[in-house]
C-alpha cells in the first residue's frame, strides 16, 4: 500500500496494477455504462478511473479526404483547380479487438518512450471495428484532384416538370509520396452521381440518399507507393443536369 499526507489528514490506499485493469460494462440506449462501485474521496480531492486496459493492433498509414470537387449535378459544368492541393494526415488505424466499445472521448498518443506524438478525439467505435487517430498533416504527400467532361449524351428524363440529361465525366487523383520511405495512402472520394468504374481496385459504396435523380456515392482506394513515386487512379461517373 501507499500513504498520502496532507496538513489535517492522513489516509492509504491500495496500489492497482491499472495496466491490467478492467471491468465489465453494460449499453443503456446510446450509452454505455460502466460500474466501478463505492468510491470515497476526502474532502477538496479528485480522483480518475481507468475503465480497461488493452492491447490494440494499428496500422501506420495515410489518409486523404477528397469532397465533390466539381459538383456536376448541382453546377452543370466543370469547374475545378488542377493545381489544388488537399490534406494529407498520417494516421494510426486502430481496430477495436477488445471486449469493449471505445465511446467518443479525447485521445493521447505516446511513443515507446512515453513522449508525447498527438492528441486528436476518438470517435465511438464498436467492437471489431477500426478508428482513424490523427498524429499530424503530411505536407510531404501532394494529391490533386481534377475532373473533365466525357460526353454529353442524348438520353433524357422526366423529373418532376424538369427534363435531365445524362453527362459523362471521368476525374483523375494524382498522388505524389515526397518521402524517403515506402507509405499506405487511403484515398477517400465523394461525388454526386453514378459511379460507373474506378481504377486500381477501388471500392464503390452508395450511401443510400439521393439528390433528385443522382446517387450519393462514396469511393475508396487503399494505394502504396514507393519513395518518390507518383501515381495516377480515375474513376468516371454518370449524372444527370437539368438540360436548361
Amino acid at each position: 500500500g501507499s500513504s498520502t499526507t496532507d496538513a489535517a489528514n492522513s489516509y492509504s490506499y491500495d496500489y492497482n496494477d491499472y495496466s491490467t485493469y478492467s471491468t465489465e460494462g453494460e449499453k443503456t440506449n446510446d450509452l454505455y455504462m460502466y460500474k466501478v462501485g463505492k468510491v470515497s474521496l476526502p474532502k477538496n480531492t479528485k480522483t480518475s478511473f481507468q475503465i480497461f486496459s488493452y492491447n490494440l493492433a494499428y496500422k501506420d498509414v495515410y489518409e486523404v479526404n477528397l469532397y465533390d470537387v466539381v459538383n456536376y449535378s448541382y453546377n452543370r459544368a466543370v469547374g475545378n483547380d488542377p493545381e489544388q492541393k488537399f490534406d494529407v494526415y498520417h494516421s494510426f488505424k486502430v481496430t477495436n479487438s477488445s471486449a469493449n466499445p471505445l465511446t467518443t472521448a479525447p485521445v493521447f498518443v505516446m511513443d515507446e518512450n512515453l513522449q508525447p506524438l498527438a492528441q486528436d478525439q476518438l470517435k465511438y467505435t464498436p467492437i471489431g471495428s477500426d478508428v482513424s487517430i490523427q498524429l499530424s498533416r503530411a505536407s510531404d504527400v501532394i494529391v490533386k484532384n481534377t475532373e473533365e467532361e466525357v460526353n454529353k449524351t442524348e438520353t433524357t428524363k422526366k423529373y418532376g416538370n424538369e427534363t435531365y440529361v445524362k453527362v459523362l465525366l471521368k476525374g483523375s487523383i494524382i498522388i505524389e509520396n515526397l518521402q524517403d520511405k515506402k507509405i499506405t495512402l487511403s484515398v477517400d472520394k465523394d461525388v454526386t452521381a453514378e459511379v460507373t468504374e474506378v481504377s486500381d481496385s477501388g471500392k464503390i459504396k452508395k450511401a443510400g440518399k439521393y439528390y433528385g435523380l443522382n446517387p450519393y456515392s462514396e469511393l475508396n482506394w487503399e494505394i502504396t507507393l514507393a519513395a518518390k513515386e507518383k501515381k495516377s487512379v480515375t474513376y468516371s461517373y454518370e449524372v444527370w443536369v437539368r438540360s436548361k
